[in-house]
């Protein structure tokens, strides 16, 4: 223990408790020495453990560098007369937000950053101000000065004067190039200097004081970025803060509309503001967010993404999967926040236009656009693009088509879709997927299916898929040609087993359902023709379902699980094998028997859900997801995990599906 306080108990002449003690007076302190000064105690946080102790015994100097941050100009006004102060201003608030980060974050973890982040947020108006815009970049400036030095030095260019990192450099006049060294080397000529000061060397030093303002900006980006975060961790809650959040978000989503610097520094610094974006977005959305901004937000959303000029290519490829997670997380806010208040839900329906056309907006450029330029870089084996990113576009749509009032915008929708021919390139995919494999995984059948499947859900679209005639096109299909012979499971170690299963019973007889609702007898022929073309996995669909040790072919040692997926499988084929029992009422010519043991599977779920201890020991998690379902309470207390719950709410409709069939 002795040790232990030796090593944190720091010597009042020491250099860091000097260092300390001229941070408390940051203001009396000349600009130049307060910035080494907060350099240095920044660096020392991140590479030597013992000062955060020291730090936090004695936080007298957080109170200096808050009254410093609290009184800075806005850059805007101080880079009018004298950018290098601007500059100087920047970089020294960088310091200071990566300093108060590192604070937040070492007190949050011993448990008590709740009085430093409450003091912080009244203080943040230089960074809300210029935190995110990296708006001094002087793109004429350097493009003219970097010509003509090449026409007047043409066997030394500019870029002979760029400073290594080898030697330190300082803000101001001669930061990026080494003024000293061309001053040495062409002051024989006149046009160096200039008549009147006015020569290369004067664009030189003013390329260098431009250049210094927007190193000095970007650091404070990062800075301001690092403390924002920490910020809303410490504060989940706080209402300053979350419209803290809300207005950093728009501010970098507007920032992406303007054209970036041709450096590479630039293009990074764009898709560093956009996972900002994401990330202050997903927190948002956790808590109760208006309407009204949500509006806002997803109208500069739309903006910043209809910018992007070439959202697939491959230097843009990664940015623009950014932003479309960020409009994911944005659509799903309505939802979460119409269930929170009917208040929101008034708040939407006075919106209702703006939004509707912004979707359908969106339903358009991004999904319809994005899809059939999605699958057209597929069949080219392009390897930029991955089964990710047709995720992403099945979610948005979802999260579109969810939206209140949209099932009164089915014609608009289906003209989107028709316009970009996506039915037609969804088929094909499917159709490719065998030979698209991802490793020998079928995944693009599985995803084209799905997002087949999201489209259904509109009665005019699923009505539209019947007519074009979307059940033939999928079973001469290879991949369901493999399924009309195989046996598919969902414990199979094959990928193309496990894939080919979840086509099946996430996809295909969840999209039969959709089609049966939208188009009842007309389509019901059909669709028991298809089912009755997998008798085998009918079968294994109640077989799965039955009671430990019932069974006389099955080893008794071998043990017997359940899956959540094979319990949605018998969930729909209860639903489409009574729908079709209703149908046939009067179209018994029509429309054939479906052959599917629903009698022995409704005995097998009454005992399932009888032993409620054996299925929580007999349920199998499938994925990551559904590990986290198993470790997550659910929001009543009778079931000991969200998987759990699930699985039981499902085998409940099952069952009330299969009674109500047995008593007609």
């Amino acid at each position: 223990m002795k040790k232990d306080k030796k090593k944190t108990d720091v010597s009042s002449s020491s250099v860091f408790a000097t260092g300390l003690a001229k941070l408390g007076k940051l203001k009396d302190l000349e600009i130049s020495e307060a910035l080494v000064i907060l350099d240095f105690v920044a660096s020392a946080q991140n590479f030597w453990p013992w000062t955060v102790f020291t730090l936090q015994k004695d936080t007298a100097y957080l109170d200096g560098l808050r009254e410093y941050v609290r009184d800075l100009k806005s850059s805007s006004i101080t880079v009018k007369s004298d950018p290098v102060r601007a500059a100087f201003d920047a970089r020294l608030a960088a310091y200071i937000a990566e300093t108060f980060a590192m604070q937040l974050y070492h007190s949050r973890h011993l448990g008590n950053s709740g009085t430093l982040a409450k003091s912080l947020v009244s203080d943040l108006d230089y960074y809300l101000r210029d935190g995110v815009e990296v708006g001094g970049y002087n793109k004429s400036l350097h493009n003219n000065f970097a010509r003509n030095f090449s026409n007047k030095y043409s066997d030394c260019p500019v870029d002979c004067f760029k400073r290594t990192i080898l030697e330190p450099r300082e803000l101001g006049k001669s930061y990026y190039y080494d003024l000293e060294r061309a001053d040495q080397m062409l002051r024989f000529d006149p046009g160096w200097k200039g008549r009147k000061d006015d020569g290369f060397k004067t664009e030189m030093e003013r390329a260098n004081t431009n250049l210094s303002l927007v190193d000095a900006q970007l650091a404070l980006f990062h800075a301001w970025e690092f403390l924002l975060v920490e910020l809303s961790t410490c504060m989940p809650k706080n209402d300053t803060v979350e419209k803290q959040m809300l207005q950093v978000a728009q501010q970098c989503l507007n920032a992406n509309q303007g054209v970036p610097g041709p450096e590479h520094i630039f293009l990074k610094l764009v898709g560093s503001r956009a996972s900002l974006a994401l990330v202050l977005i997903q927190r948002l959305v956790k808590s109760s967010v208006p309407v009204k901004d949500i509006n806002q937000l997803l109208s500069t959303l739309v903006g910043t993404m209809n910018g992007v000029e070439e959202p697939w290519g491959t230097e843009s490829i990664s940015y623009y999967r950014t932003l479309l997670k960020a409009l994911f997380v944005t659509l799903r806010a309505y939802q979460i926040s119409g269930k929170k208040a009917t208040e929101s839900q008034d708040a939407f329906e006075g919106t209702t236009v703006t939004v509707t056309q912004t979707v359908l907006n969106i339903l358009d450029r991004v999904v319809g656009r994005g899809f059939r330029a999605l699958v057209s870089l597929i069949h080219d084996n392009e390897n930029s693009v991955s089964p990710e990113d047709l995720g992403l576009l099945t979610a948005i749509l979802q999260a579109c088509i969810s939206l209140p009032n949209m099932d009164q915008s089915q014609t608009q929708v289906l003209n989107i879709m028709a316009e970009h021919q996506v039915l037609h390139a969804a088929s094909s995919l499917y159709s490719w997927a065998d030979r698209l494999a991802d490793q020998g995984d079928p995944i693009y059948g599985e995803l084209s299916m799905l997002f087949l499947l999201e489209l259904s859900t509109l009665p005019m679209v699923a009505e539209q898929m019947a007519c074009d005639g979307i059940l033939s096109n999928i079973l001469s299909a290879n991949l369901t040609k493999f399924m009309l012979k195989s046996n598919i499971s969902p414990y199979s170690d094959s990928p193309v087993v496990q894939r080919c299963y979840g086509i099946w019973a996430k996809g295909l007889l969840p999209l039969m359902l959709n089609l049966l609702t939208a188009l009842g007898a007309t389509v019901a022929p059909e669709v028991a023709y298809v089912l009755n073309q997998f008798p085998h996995l009918l079968e294994a669909s109640v077989d799965r379902f039955e009671a430990p040790g019932a069974s006389r072919t099955q080893s008794r040692a071998s043990p017997h699980y359940l899956t959540l997926v094979a319990i949605s499988e018998v969930h729909s084929l209860a639903l489409l094998t009574r729908v079709l029992a209703a149908l046939r009422v009067n179209n018994n010519r029509d429309i054939p028997d479906v052959e599917w043991d629903s009698a022995n599977l409704l005995e097998n779920v009454d005992f399932w859900l009888s032993t409620k201890k054996l299925l929580k020991e007999r349920l199998m998690p499938l994925g990551q997801r559904e590990m986290d379902w198993r470790g997550m309470k659910p929001a009543t207390g009778a079931y000991d995990s969200l998987l759990e719950e699930k699985a039981v709410a499902q085998l409940d409709a099952i069952r009330d599906v299969l009674s109500e069939e047995a008593d007609n």
